[in-house]
């Protein structure tokens, strides 16, 4: 056998209400975090494998132990063409064949154990049939242990993640990191009533070239801020760490 990744295959015992465990060891089923998953599936009735070919469509879940009938953490569904009903209980115990396979990347798998190194999750199949109206039948249900593999795989963050920061809130973050702890003023910067040259916008970026303000960008001297009111905004200044250009962080206006 060509190992590729790591694979739990369940029996599901559709004349019981038992937990699925794994044909392999007979056990809850583990699994490593942050590594590809593959779970294989037989369905069984008295020890029989059943038809499958009445089955339109197989999902399984994975949710929080502790909320069982809250959202799923992780979520495959297949259809009817992942589904084989040729699968033997020869091809079954050889591990060549199963009714259905689910797989999961090791993004997928990357899930949170809160900082310990085991954690137990809540594991479910269920399928709809092919018939009309088509029916919901549960396949089986187990619980999974996720221990951690030391992986140090980390997800990115969810867009709207509090912990998340825009591009804006990046940058006025970098002009703060690289701010000198005494800031300087700005030379006529701070003259309110100094009028701007025709055509100058709101928000408009302007430096001081020593005598006049004039459109400016990141290689003048000094930026500042345009008024609402069409007149300089009172700004102090910070030097950046090359000790020529300066960045304007725009004060309330008197």
């Amino acid at each position: 056998m060509i190992y590729t990744q790591e694979t739990i295959r369940l029996e599901a015992r559709l004349d019981t209400h038992g937990s699925m465990l794994s044909a392999w060891t007979s056990a809850t089923p583990a699994l490593w975090r942050g590594g590809s998953w593959r779970f294989d599936l037989a369905c069984f009735v008295d020890d029989v494998l059943v038809e499958v070919s009445g089955l339109a469509s197989l999902t399984l879940e994975i949710k929080a132990l502790s909320n069982p009938t809250g959202a799923a953490i992780l979520s495959k569904t297949i259809d009817s063409s992942l589904i084989d009903n040729d699968t033997t209980i020869a091809t079954w115990k050889a591990g060549t064949a199963q009714h259905a396979y689910f797989e999961f990347s090791n993004v997928d798998t990357n899930l949170d154990l809160a900082g310990a190194n085991t954690a137990n999750f809540f594991l479910t199949i269920k399928g709809q049939t092919n018939e009309v109206p088509s029916k919901r039948v549960i396949i089986g249900v187990s619980i999974l242990r996720v221990d951690e593999a030391g992986a140090n795989d980390t997800a990115p963050p969810a867009a709207g993640d509090p912990d998340y920061y825009t591009k804006a809130q990046a940058d006025a973050q970098f002009i703060q990191d690289i701010a000198v702890e005494s800031p300087i003023e700005s030379t006529g910067g701070r003259s309110p009533t100094l009028s701007l040259a025709p055509g100058t916008v709101v928000g408009q970026l302007l430096m001081w070239d020593g005598a006049a303000w004039i459109p400016g960008n990141v290689g003048g001297d000094l930026l500042v801020l345009c008024a609402e009111d069409g007149k300089l905004c009172p700004i102090t200044a910070y030097l950046l760490p090359d000790g020529k250009h300066a960045i304007g962080l725009a004060e309330p206006a008197n």
